[in-house]
């Protein structure tokens, strides 16, 4: 599974640690502020380059607040359907 996490605060810095521990799970970007050392591959700061990445299946939101996290999942629940594939 391909995730696109956004935020990398307490939780997510969790799911990312729970990721590294299980080979099912590939985090392949995570959405960041500022510059993490251990991401250093896989931070963007710019959530487009989660929603639009066909790679990506599964988006997990650990932000805090309502906006703009609400806007972006209701986005990437859509992604599927904009990107032709159904998922």
């Amino acid at each position: 599974m391909n995730i696109g996490l956004l935020g990398f605060g307490v939780v997510g810095g969790g799911v990312w640690e729970l990721a590294q521990e299980n080979r099912a799970l590939n985090v392949k970007k995570v959405l960041v502020r500022r510059e993490v050392p251990p991401l250093v591959e896989t931070a963007v700061q710019d959530v487009e380059a989660i929603l639009r990445d066909p790679d990506i299946d599964t988006v997990v939101e650990v932000l805090g607040g309502l906006h703009p996290a609400y806007e972006w999942i209701c986005r990437a629940l859509a992604g599927g359907e904009e990107r032709g594939d159904g998922q």
